[in-house]
């Protein structure tokens, strides 16, 4: 609908996403070795030159969490929470009700929410305003035009109002992991003749996860 309207379509990455939210559960960490705590009280990771004398770190120091972590199970949901809250509370915005990651204004302007990569569509002063508003909150880094979201390449031509998608790059990302980037290219996925079997316990077991990614899921 953005290419047949010709919409602006502008791409934006969030800095350091996980750590804008704040976490409403009471969590500690321990922390690593090489962290002290100084005369003020105040936690200090201290750097060992080369030749120096070694300070003794502290054997335990435990701090409480005040914002999220890359890692923690609930950091994903709390950075949603504090990208919704301010997409609806400061920029007036709803959410879909059909497809959670969207939102739209009264006058169409919408945003799409992958993680921290932002989709802003609509006139370009809409996208301007929508960008000034959201940097009031965040750290941003402007992409600049649509070209590259969730292993898509996109070619938009504005001219005809047309939008090409395109996995090429991430398949091709596959087959090198794979190390089947020098493979020639087959009709079907896998042999008509090839019989298969349940495998037995003599047999080596595949990695799951390299099986989920070798076809893409």
């Amino acid at each position: 609908m953005a290419a047949a309207e010709d919409k602006e379509i502008t791409q934006l990455d969030i800095v350091t996403a996980f750590l804008e939210s704040q976490i409403e559960e009471e969590l500690y960490l321990k922390l690593p070795k090489h962290f002290t705590r100084g005369n003020n009280g105040r936690v200090e990771l201290k750097i060992e030159e080369p030749g120096g004398k070694r300070s003794k770190p502290d054997s335990e120091i435990v701090v409480r969490l005040k914002r999220s972590l890359y890692g923690l199970k609930q950091a994903r949901h709390n950075w949603y929470h504090t990208l919704e809250s301010h997409f609806v509370e400061r920029m007036k915005m709803k959410p879909s009700l059909y497809e959670p990651g969207i939102y739209m204004s009264k006058t169409g302007a919408t945003i799409i929410a992958w993680v921290d990569n932002l989709l802003l569509i609509r006139t370009k002063w809409e996208v301007v305003e929508m960008k000034k508003q959201i940097r009031e909150r965040f750290q941003i880094k402007d992409l600049g035009n649509f070209k590259f979201f969730l292993s898509l390449l996109v070619e938009h031509d504005r001219e005809i109002r047309t939008m090409f998608l395109s996995q090429q790059t991430y398949l091709t990302k596959i087959l090198q992991r794979c190390s089947m980037d020098h493979c020639k290219g087959c009709s079907t996925p896998l042999d008509r003749k090839t019989k298969l079997h349940l495998r037995t316990e003599v047999e080596e077991s595949t990695e799951i996860q390299t099986y989920q990614q070798a076809g893409g899921v």
